[in-house]
């Protein structure tokens, strides 16, 4: 379809259209290549953007290979980028075999000019807000791991990302398999007015076997719940069984029962001869106190073996069972740095290598580790690590080193490690697969709270078991003696729908102020384009065509208004007065029509005969009313469909409709009209209605009337025979002698009671009975309102019909060409409220004058790239970093670095302890302001969330020269964070350098020189494995 951006048909017969379009391709793989490995091919070299989805090992990357040979053949640039910096790392040292290679992360620039360039997205970010001349010479960018568009922190860079390209780059997006790959690819087609192909294959290269485990070193102690991506109910059920099977009570005087749990086999349930206590064999489900493992410990705390000695002896059963059917290496998945720690540390008498293997891993370790210097070499953690290494046995979470992290990642690549502790990071970093992978839990904390994991989280991780072109399936193990899982939970993991790509667009600060200094693209342009505008947007084509056809329309009413006014100028200008003092009726009739109705008052007066005020259209409220025809959906209009029996007092039924007899040929209310109300009607509703009959030379009209059109309850009561009126007409279309009769004296009745005017509302307090104060005023209002409409001139009522249509034309146009414009304005997008906010934050802070110009303080804001952007500019122009040292000053920038939560509170002293202290003042202030403005800014929390000074005491230390080992003994955080945030620090020096060359401040810019000087050394800045060899 022309409207439709993204394109999913496949090619009928893809090597023939290779061999048709692709005659000498650009770049030979020594495989046979998979069908939608081929069809993106065939997009590349049509230049047209393609959108690949593959489990993980499918061979996504050999298209990203392509698009690199392109861009050599071509002469020109490609660009791949990655979310974080060890896939770039990684992708550097894989594709610099094949290509000219060159790197950029921060920290690290290896041939800036090559034609091929890895780098994190946030640095191609970078690139297209400074407008680098790097951008106009590139000709594919490639996206990898796109799903982590959904990361909460960073996935609007993506966003930033794709909106920013210029439109002669090519897109080639590559992701694990997603439910909304169509809807995400036709965004980024409608962002960059481009088709977008869409392949990719849902079959894995290894297809997959889950287990549940909770014991045992036989075949049968593992029991099959799912392949390919299907539960087995049967497997679920028999593991089931076989777990209360295997629970015994306990007997013994040993104690009582352990954690709720299973023991599997005898004497692993309750403890047997006065076994060992400790923790059950498995937690059952929650509310279920089964018997754990011996008696003798109290639940929870793991009796006389504690945990240790629980995960050895169960890691040490299922290791050994897995190595006996040559299921190694395996990675187990646990979801703490601590867990992760705990479980390796545990197996202190296994040794998985065989002594050919151990020279190996010794020699890669000491050539790896050489570049350390001697103390380096002796950290606690080099030397665990190490020997864990030895023993074929790994760690891998975000505390690790990180040369001691790559060190492992390299060695598991080449089989020498044969079990793998790790936590989720590993499954999104390493292309390294195993023959099996385990899961600890199946629960995490994300941050905020424990929760279950998602599909794609579990795909995801189990995607790693199974090596292409070794393993004909591949093994996930679900380690079930600690939690076994319930059915919908694994049901769930297995078939489930791994999570949609959803927007995580937001406004920044630096976002704001880089925009406001970009000429081609506006602030509002760029949250139009956004993933989270993408459905609203969608229909802007055809809100513009709805625009101009009610422009039009409004225009020729207007003509017709104005021929009809010049015609005649005092009737015309009566109709008008009439007509909008009928809708403010209408309007405040809406406000108390439900209090009215309700009241007891107003039930009680509900009966046959009461006159109510109504609103209508034309003569009578007549001329508008709609035939009851069936329209195209088969159903009677709303307005006028039958309502079923007429129940309780009121004359209301569940639908709210009234029962109406008028007069079609008398003029008169113009917009009103009064009528006769049935409270109860026995038997069902007359079908038909709207009956319009003929009586005597009269004409008149019987319908339901819907609630919402009541205005008032009136004074006036008439005598009325309901049962007469209702006689449903005979065949011909004439109503029945008695009830012509009847309509005839009620129609009389109601013109003598309106010759005197309109009759009086009830009183809100008097008649209806109501209490609340602000429903009585209500009423009053509409009272006044309703005696406010004027009287109209005799000569105005024959054309009152055909006015009223022109003017209900009129209002009813002007309103709808007033929605459709504002919903294609910027003011209708959903995040403008809080960009005109955060502007009103940074005018009033002085980052952006009266007239939305960047100042100078808003140019060192866009340089502040790594913290956050108010605090840091705050603390520059405050000149907080002016009166210290380079070592305090660079101490103090890591409380805007480091992320962390940690249990150690630094020890400060002197001007670094007032640095901190005005620093914590200036942020407490930018709370402030955002919260006087209208933003949900918490100011203590502000200052809490932008600086958190849990290793301003470790980087002062570092910065005067101390050894690393000394420094990780003043904190609790882990040595692997130490160096992440310190190498980021750097980086934040730089930010700060360049914003003093902004300000022509020469002190403050050596200043960071020095402090970069002082941090840039020995293992922190080690340079990467995959990077130096």
């Amino acid at each position: 379809k022309e409207d439709e951006w993204a394109v999913m048909e496949r090619l009928h017969d893809v090597d023939d259209a290779l061999r048709r379009e692709v005659p000498e391709p650009a770049h030979a793989f020594p495989f046979e290549l998979d069908t939608f490995q081929k069809e993106a091919i065939y997009r590349l070299e049509r230049n047209e953007c393609v959108f690949v989805a593959a489990h993980t090992s499918a061979g996504k990357t050999v298209v990203a290979e392509y698009a690199f040979a392109l861009a050599t053949k071509h002469c020109t640039r490609a660009i791949y980028t990655s979310p974080i910096k060890t896939i770039s790392n990684q992708k550097f040292r894989d594709f610099g075999k094949q290509f000219d290679v060159g790197l950029l992360t921060g920290d690290v620039s290896i041939k800036a000019d090559a034609p091929c360039l890895i780098m994190t997205t946030e640095i191609l970010r970078s690139m297209l807000y400074r407008g680098a001349d790097l951008i106009r010479d590139v000709e594919w960018v490639i996206f990898d791991e796109v799903h982590y568009v959904n990361d909460a922190e960073r996935g609007v860079v993506w966003e930033e990302v794709i909106i920013m390209l210029p439109a002669h780059v090519g897109l080639v997006l590559l992701s694990a398999t997603v439910p909304n790959v169509w809807e995400f690819a036709d965004w980024v087609g409608r962002t960059k007015r481009k088709k977008v192909f869409v392949t990719g294959t849902t079959r894995r290269p290894v297809p997959l076997e889950h287990m549940l485990y909770f014991g045992g070193d036989k075949e049968e102690d593992f029991y099959k719940i799912g392949e390919r991506e299907q539960f087995l109910p049967g497997g679920y059920k028999a593991a089931t069984d076989a777990l209360n099977k295997s629970k015994k009570p306990s007997t013994s005087s040993g104690g009582g029962p352990g954690v709720p749990g299973a023991g599997r086999g005898s004497g692993r349930g309750g403890g047997r001869d006065g076994g060992r206590g400790g923790y059950g064999r498995g937690a059952g489900n929650s509310g279920n106190k089964h018997p754990g493992r011996g008696s003798g410990g109290a639940p929870n705390t793991g009796g006389a073996m504690g945990v240790r000695g629980r995960d050895k002896s169960v890691w040490v059963e299922l290791i050994r069972c897995l190595e006996k059917r040559e299921l190694l290496p395996m990675v187990v998945f646990a979801f703490s740095k601590k867990r992760c720690d705990q479980m390796v540390d545990s197996l202190t008498g296994m040794d998985l290598t065989a002594g050919a293997e151990k020279h190996e891993i010794h020699i890669f370790c000491e050539r790896c580790l050489s570049r350390l210097s001697p103390a380096d070499r002796q950290l606690p953690q080099v030397l665990r690590v190490r020997e864990l290494l030895r023993r074929g046995l790994g760690v891998h979470h975000a505390g690790l080193l990180p040369i001691m992290k790559e060190i492992v990642e390299m060695l598991f690549c080449r089989g020498l490690l044969k079990v793998l502790f790790s936590t989720e990071t590993f499954a999104m970093g390493v292309n390294a697969p195993a023959r099996c992978v385990c899961f600890q839990d199946l629960r995490k904390h994300d941050g905020q709270d424990f929760r279950g994991l998602l599909p794609g989280e579990y795909t995801q991780m189990a995607g790693r078991a199974g090596r292409r072109g070794l393993d004909s399936v591949g093994t996930v193990i679900i380690a079930a003696w600690d939690n076994f899982p319930q059915e919908s939970t694994v049901r769930t993991l297995l078939s489930g729908k791994a999570t949609k790509l959803e927007s995580q667009f937001r406004l920044t600060y630096g976002m704001i102020l880089n925009l406001m200094r970009v000429e081609d693209l506006r602030v509002e342009d760029m949250l139009a384009r956004s993933f989270a505008e993408f459905h609203a947007q969608r229909s802007v084509g055809d809100r513009r065509g709805a625009l101009a056809l009610d422009v039009a329309a409004l225009k020729r009413v207007n003509e017709l208004a104005a021929a009809e006014e010049a015609a005649d100028p005092t009737g015309w200008a009566a109709a008008v007065a009439h007509e909008s003092a009928s809708a403010a009726v209408r309007a405040a009739a809406a406000e108390v029509r439900a209090a009215v109705l309700t009241s007891r008052g107003g039930q009680s007066a509900m009966s046959i005969g009461r006159l109510l005020l109504i609103a209508g259209g034309g003569e009578d409220g007549v001329g508008d009313l709609p035939p009851a025809e069936k329209g195209a959906d088969g159903e009677i209009p709303a307005e006028v469909k039958p309502s079923g029996a007429l129940g309780g007092r009121g004359g209301i039924d569940k639908h709210g409709a009234l029962l109406r007899i008028v007069s079609a040929n008398k003029g008169g209310s113009g917009g009103f009209s009064s009528s006769a109300t049935e409270d109860r009607i026995d038997g069902p509703m007359p079908l038909g209605l709207p009956w319009r009959l003929q009586s005597g030379g009269m004409d008149y009209v019987i319908a339901a009337v819907r609630a919402d059109s009541v205005l008032a309850i009136t004074e006036a009561k008439i005598s009325i025979d309901a049962s007469a009126v209702l006689t449903t007409p005979g065949t011909s279309g004439s109503p029945a002698p008695a009830a012509a009769a009847a309509v005839a004296r009620a129609l009389s009745e109601i013109e003598r009671v309106l010759s005197n005017g309109t009759p009086a509302a009830l009183h809100p307090v008097k008649d209806l009975k109501l209490q609340d104060l602000a429903a009585v005023e209500a009423c009053h209002a509409h009272a006044r309102l309703v005696a406010a409409v004027p009287a109209l001139p005799s000569s105005v009522a024959p054309r009152l019909r055909a006015w009223h249509a022109l003017l209900d034309a009129r209002r009813a146009l002007s309103k709808r060409v007033e929605e459709l414009e504002h919903g294609l304005s910027d003011a209708n997008l959903q995040q403008m409220p809080d960009f005109e906010t955060r502007v009103e934050v940074l005018q009033s802070m002085g980052y952006l004058d009266e007239d939305r110009t960047v100042t100078l303080k808003g140019r060192v804001a866009c340089e502040i790239a790594t913290g956050d952007e108010l605090v840091g500019t705050e603390i520059i122009f405050a000149g907080v970093l002016t009166n210290i040292s380079p070592e305090e000053a660079v101490a103090l920038l890591a409380a805007l670095v480091f992320q962390e939560k940690n249990s150690s509170p630094p020890e400060l002293h002197g001007s670094l302890l007032e640095a901190c202290e005005n620093a914590k003042q200036l942020a407490f202030a930018a709370g402030e302001e955002q919260l006087r403005r209208g933003l949900p800014v918490a100011p203590d929390e502000f200052v809490t969330a932008t600086l958190r000074f849990g290793l301003t005491e470790v980087v002062h230390e570092w910065a005067k020269g101390t050894k690393f080992g000394d420094i990780c003994q003043i904190t609790d955080v882990q040595e692997g964070s130490i160096v992440r945030t310190i190498v980021r620090l750097d980086e934040m020096c730089r930010d700060v350098r360049n914003a003093a060359r902004i300000m022509g401040d020469s002190a403050l810019y050596e200043k960071m020189e020095s402090a970069s000087t002082a941090i840039k050394r020995d293992i922190i800045f080690s340079a990467s494995l995959y990077v130096s060899g």
